[in-house]
């Protein structure tokens, strides 16, 4: 045995068949007999040299404390959902190795005997010091190197640390976790549980599992609106990603409704977010030709249409939200229905199928086209909301034409004998309700013009570039509503003098030449009509009779004739039209 070093060592000797016959122990080892063994045991020698002392533990323990605490939530989130119980694992590891280090550092100190083997206390020490420094890159591997996943295994963790991160409603930690669920979204979808459904009926063979619950869960945590908000603003690709997953898994029930609503009514609210920035592609460059976040919202008409079903498409917004939207953001709302009408038209050969997905959409700008009427009290109504609300509602009607005209070869029929809830049919409604509503505006003249025909009336009739099929059967219907609205003798009302008003106010007593094919017939047929009919509904319901006229429209009752008068300009005398009413033919 080669001579003992500074250190003192415990040596074991076993003396069996004369193998260590001729071992003679130093003169500094003390000799020991028990159960017929001879130990022999060093004389401990102090030392001040240490691998990993209880100061070193200490120290790095500290180190690794104030990093956590100053680390953002996104790392903190990750290690709270790693696979592994890893906060437990190491609160358990840091209490061996700190009564370790601490017995190993009084040992040496106190001069007690060691070992007379390999395992010496440098050894220990370093077994150790390995030990946290393993759980040191575990920290580390799964907050940077390879950040946890939702997955079976961490399903629970998961759930429990996002529910309590919305609850807290931290900005900065919601910020933060907007962006980390984007890693998840594949296997939250996979996993997740199907959602009982009418349309599609859950399977009651299938088994949920805990995981599945759990996903089911999380999903429905996502649709918080406080959390909606901030994907929006801050994370948008985190939307984008779950869209896109939702479209792979379009035939499975998923419990996303409130998630989808919340994200379309958040991203029309936040004037910052992405669907301001892409614009056409003359003011927005990239983003305003490939539209990324517009296409995966609104862009898959397939699955608006599955949404649809179970009432929570983009479109179908919280009617308390829809009813806060000013005027830009009611204009961002019919861009993003005329991104779902093209993505509709360009899956759909034919337009005239029916779809629920746009009955909520033309709902809502019907209804607020006809909050015009609320200008009557504003002078300086052109800088108005509802005059902009307005005209952003006939000019998504002109739009949506145009892509008629573009995308739908082989339109619905001219004539139907009852309505069919094609999208023919709701575009022809949408049409009539904007005509009825400007002619809520009875007055002033000038006023009267420009709501009747500048902002609606050009928009609905032949004001195309190229003329298509589609819009022929647009205005033939239109046409058609309004004449059977005021033609009707026996239930002439309120709504049909409104009908016929702006029909007398816009198209005038007499037919021009350059009038516009579109609203030719129902020139004719409106003329006609009222030259035999408006004196008797003049003896018998005169206020109705009144109702007709507005704008620069008036009746002469010595002549018995209408008269339009127009802007005098720069002439001595306004010029005036007029209709003679009763047998005699009009004089042109």
């Amino acid at each position: 045995m080669n001579q003992l070093d500074d250190q003192s060592v415990l040596c074991w000797n076993i003396l069996e068949n004369g193998v260590c016959e001729d071992y003679k122990p130093p003169e500094n080892l003390t000799q020991y007999i028990h159960h017929g063994w001879d130990i022999y045991i060093h004389d401990a020698i102090n030392s001040s040299t240490s691998v990993f002392s209880f100061t070193h533990f200490l120290s790095a323990l500290a180190l690794l404390v104030a990093l956590y605490a100053i680390t953002d939530i996104r790392y903190k989130f990750r290690l709270r959902i790693a696979p592994i119980p890893l906060f437990a694992t190491t609160y358990i590891a840091m209490i061996i190795i700190g009564i370790g280090t601490l017995v190993i550092d009084v040992w040496s100190a106190s001069q007690w005997p060691n070992l007379d083997s390999f395992v010496n206390h440098f050894i220990l020490q370093a077994i150790l010091g390995g030990i946290f420094m393993l759980l040191v890159l575990g920290w580390i591997f799964f907050a940077f190197i390879n950040p946890p996943i939702f997955s079976r295994f961490n399903a629970e963790r998961y759930a429990r640390e996002l529910f309590r991160i919305i609850l807290r409603g931290s900005e900065s930690e919601l910020s933060m976790i907007a962006a980390e669920l984007i890693l998840s979204a594949k296997n939250i979808i996979f996993l997740s549980a199907p959602a009982p459904s009418k349309i599609r009926p859950q399977n009651k063979n299938n088994k949920i599992g805990k995981a599945n619950q759990l996903a089911y869960e999380v999903l429905l945590i996502m649709g918080s609106r406080r959390l909606c908000r901030y994907i929006v603003s801050q994370s948008p690709m985190t939307a984008m990603k779950f869209f896109e997953q939702f479209c792979k898994f379009r035939e499975k029930p998923l419990p996303i409704g409130q998630f989808v609503q919340n994200i379309s009514a958040e991203a029309i609210l936040n004037k910052d977010s992405l669907l301001y920035h892409e614009d056409e592609g003359y003011n927005a460059g990239l983003l305003g030709y490939i539209r990324p976040f517009t296409n995966a919202l609104y862009g898959n008409f397939e699955l608006l249409e599955i949404l649809s079903d179970e009432n929570s498409s983009p479109l179908n917004i919280d009617y308390k939200i829809k009813a806060i939207f000013d005027a830009e953001q009611f204009k961002v709302y019919t861009t993003v229905t005329l991104k779902a009408l093209e993505a509709y038209l360009v899956q759909h050969e034919k337009g005239f199928a029916r779809s629920p997905v746009f009955y909520d959409a033309f709902r809502y700008i019907e209804n607020t086209a006809r909050e015009i009427y609320k200008i009557r009290d504003i002078p300086d109504y052109y800088s108005s909301e509802f005059y902009q609300k307005f005209s952003h509602a006939t000019e998504f009607v002109y739009e949506a034409v145009k892509l008629l005209n573009k995308y739908d070869k082989n339109p619905a029929p001219l004539r139907q004998k009852k309505s069919d809830g094609s999208l023919y049919d709701l575009m022809a409604e949408l049409m009539f309700k904007i005509i009825l509503a400007a002619a809520s505006i009875k007055s002033p003249p000038d006023t009267c013009w420009t709501i009747h025909y500048n902002t609606a009336w050009t928009n609905l009739f032949s004001n195309y570039d190229e003329e298509g099929k589609a819009q022929k059967v647009l205005e033939y219907r239109l046409r058609r509503k309004i004449y059977d609205e005021f033609s009707n003798k026996q239930f002439f009302h309120y709504q049909s003098a409104a009908a016929l008003g702006i029909c007398l106010n816009v198209l005038g007593p007499v037919i021009r030449k350059n009038s516009g094919t579109g609203q030719l017939p129902l020139h004719k047929a409106m003329l006609s009509w009222v030259r035999k009919n408006y004196l008797t509904l003049r003896a018998k319901h005169p206020h109705i009779a009144d109702a007709c006229l507005i704008g620069s429209i008036s009746y002469d009752e010595k002549e018995k004739r209408l008269v339009k008068t127009y802007i005098r300009g720069l002439e001595s005398k306004a010029p005036t039209e007029f209709l003679f009413l009763g047998k005699e033919r009009p004089r042109y």
